[in-house]
């Protein structure tokens, strides 16, 4: 970090606030060689891309990407759950699973999934013009503390498809710091 960088924000910051504490003890790290402490591991992931919209067809959608999906349905279409019961679809899908080993991390696990599917960015393109494109992964932290990263060549390729990420983050609460707390009513 610069002297100009740290003046700065040591002006607009004031000498003791927490801003001016991280940029030191970051300028420290960088000064000294200290490299900074590495995330825990994810305890476990699922992985899943998916196409939506009201006039999905299936077949269509598999045949442009050259893949069959885990699961598919149309919209008015009805479907068995889990649960054995039976729900009509309210808007057409298409959505294929990550089935293989579970202990790859997260981003292989992601850059397998694509690899089932064209590489032609044409093909996302028509269907990102029909249908709303997710890639959803569930992250099962066994920690409170866990972490990983997407590379820059991962995050490209997502966005020239089109893909939209969504995260859904799952800690066990015993894992949490203030675990065994009593947390007052406004805050649960």
């Amino acid at each position: 970090m610069s002297a100009s960088v740290h003046r700065r924000v040591v002006g607009r910051c004031g000498l003791g606030s927490p801003a001016t504490q991280l940029m030191r003890a970051v300028s420290r790290f960088h000064n000294e060689g200290v490299e900074p402490v590495q995330m825990g591991k994810i305890s476990n992931t699922k992985v899943s891309l998916s196409f939506r919209s009201d006039a999905l067809i299936p077949d269509d959608v598999s045949a442009l990407l050259g893949c069959q999906p885990t699961q598919a349905a149309q919209t008015g279409e009805h479907i068995a759950l889990i649960s054995k019961t039976i729900r009509e679809v309210r808007q057409g899908f298409w959505k294929l699973e990550y089935d293989a080993p579970l202990e790859l991390e997260i981003d292989a696990k992601i850059e397998a999934l694509l690899a089932r599917l064209t590489p032609e960015i044409e093909v996302w393109n028509t269907l990102a013009q029909r249908h709303k494109i997710v890639l959803f992964c569930g992250v099962f932290l066994g920690a409170w503390n866990e972490g990983f990263v997407f590379p820059s060549r991962l995050v490209e390729e997502l966005g020239k498809r089109h893909i939209r990420l969504e995260l859904d983050v799952y800690s066990p609460v015993h894992s949490w710091p203030d675990a065994g707390l009593d947390v007052p009513d406004e805050q649960a």
